[in-house]
């Protein structure tokens, strides 16, 4: 089966009003999404962009801001790994974000 959000366009400004729209109607799609790849269509444009050491220069993942709440810390519990390294552990009061209930949270990027 193909994709049905799979979509082909002819200019950069019509991919453009695309990824805006699906970013503003994103929490009703059937899929939950984070952002949109956009691929060169013609098989000698790819060939031609070729690719790096990891990626094709001829394909670009698109990624939303990604979505944020705010909730009531209650705790930090701090954990101790095998090898002695402390990560600390946020213990939240249960709030909805991306389709999923979040109760905890890593703090190991305190800094960010």
């Amino acid at each position: 089966p193909v994709n049905k959000y799979l979509k082909l366009y002819e200019t950069i400004d019509k991919v453009v009003e695309e990824i805006e729209r699906v970013d503003t109607e994103r929490k009703k799609l059937d899929v939950l999404t984070d952002g949109i790849v956009i691929k060169i269509n013609d098989m000698r444009t790819r060939e031609i962009l070729g690719y790096t050491q990891k990626f094709p220069r001829w394909a670009i993942a698109y990624k939303f801001e990604a979505e944020e709440t705010t909730t009531k810390l209650l705790e930090v519990e701090w954990n101790v790994g095998r090898t002695g390294k402390v990560t600390p552990t946020a213990i939240l009061s249960p709030v909805e974000i991306g389709g999923v209930t979040v109760k905890r949270a890593t703090l190991n990027n305190w800094d960010d």
